[in-house]
């Protein structure tokens, strides 16, 4: 009985362990750059909001501090609030060449036009029924680089409901994950160097978009 009574105490002791480290995880992005019109709060129970001001807005988004190499995962949990909010996930986000670094123009707005023409960035664009898209990933470069590098069959998320997301690179490979299910992936012939990693949203059809964001991992190698 004493055995048994051991093992539960550490099983508690163990997952009060893990929801404090997921609640705790959530805090580096406070660190992070935010742009755009509308608002972003560190909620007390280890969620993270992003919201578009719903007038003014052109889209909001976070920007890591640090630049990460060629291999990097990102790791989150999600809520699309609005059925009208495109989540988008960012990897290697950098000057235009070979650079790491990221200049971001200090009247930046929030508008599409910096990641489609002012930076290189690899761009996944998921939660996308309101654009009437699958998810789809993008290599923007020069502003001609619209190319679609891969797009999903079919659309997987809904609003109100946390979902698994992770976005990778490892070398020329890039992928995102759906709940553990893999929906883009793509080998680049012409890799772009590391950069900084980014979360985006925006709404579609007049309307705003927000969501709620947890657990997020960035894993390097």
């Amino acid at each position: 009985m004493k055995t048994i009574i051991v093992v539960l105490s550490l099983l508690i002791s163990s997952t009060q362990f893990i929801q404090s480290q997921n609640r705790d995880a959530v805090k580096q992005l406070e660190s992070w750059h935010f742009y755009g019109q509308g608002s972003k709060l560190l909620e007390g129970h280890g969620q993270y909001l992003l919201k578009e001001d719903p007038k003014e807005s052109k889209g909001v988004g976070l920007i890591s501090p640090e630049t990460y190499s060629t291999n990097v995962t990102m790791r989150y949990k999600v809520m699309a609030l609005t059925p009208a909010t495109v989540l988008v996930a960012i990897l290697s986000a950098s000057d235009k060449g070979e650079s790491s670094a990221l200049t971001i123009p200090k009247d930046y707005d929030g508008t599409i036009k910096f990641w489609s023409g002012g930076c290189d960035n690899y761009f996944f664009a998921f939660h996308n029924a309101a654009h009437n898209f699958p998810p789809f990933v993008r290599r923007y470069d020069d502003g001609k680089g619209r190319t679609i590098l891969d797009m999903a069959k079919k659309n997987y998320m809904h609003v109100g409901k946390y979902y698994d997301i992770e976005a990778g690179r490892k070398g020329n490979r890039i992928w995102l994950k759906i709940d553990g299910k893999t929906v883009l992936k793509y080998k680049d012939p012409n890799p772009y160097s590391g950069g900084h990693l980014g979360l985006r949203i925006r709404g579609t059809g007049g309307e705003y978009a927000a969501c709620l964001i947890k657990d997020l991992e960035i894993i390097t190698e």
